[in-house]
């Protein structure tokens, strides 16, 4: 039996798109029906909305794993809800614990 292909369509609006907004294809053939284009859809539409993105070097935290939900500050806000991409910790006998992270600011929470 001859395996079918379909293209379709499907758009998740930004709230306010204004000018820089940014259109994203996604070919994926585990895509099957419209419902979960729609989900893709609109988790693309939320990353892509996740434009800030800090790095920084902590203490140490070994309890943050990617993809945790935190609060990072920088120098224009105190506190700000933000997604960890990467993070890693050391030790070091003379130094004591330190780490690094990559977060991107979650402007969706509040």
């Amino acid at each position: 039996r001859r395996i079918e292909e379909t293209t379709s369509l499907v758009t998740a609006e930004a709230p306010q798109p204004g000018d820089n907004a940014v259109s994203e294809e996604v070919d994926n053939p585990l895509i099957t029906d419209g419902i979960r284009a729609r989900a893709v859809a609109s988790w693309v539409r939320d990353w892509l909305l996740l434009r800030n993105t800090y790095e920084f070097t902590h203490r140490g935290y070994p309890e943050v794993d990617p993809l945790d939900h935190v609060f990072a500050q920088s120098q224009y806000t105190d506190k700000f809800p933000a997604i960890v991409l990467r993070c890693g910790t050391e030790f070091s006998n003379s130094e004591g614990m330190s780490g690094s992270a990559i977060v991107k600011m979650n402007s969706a929470e509040e």
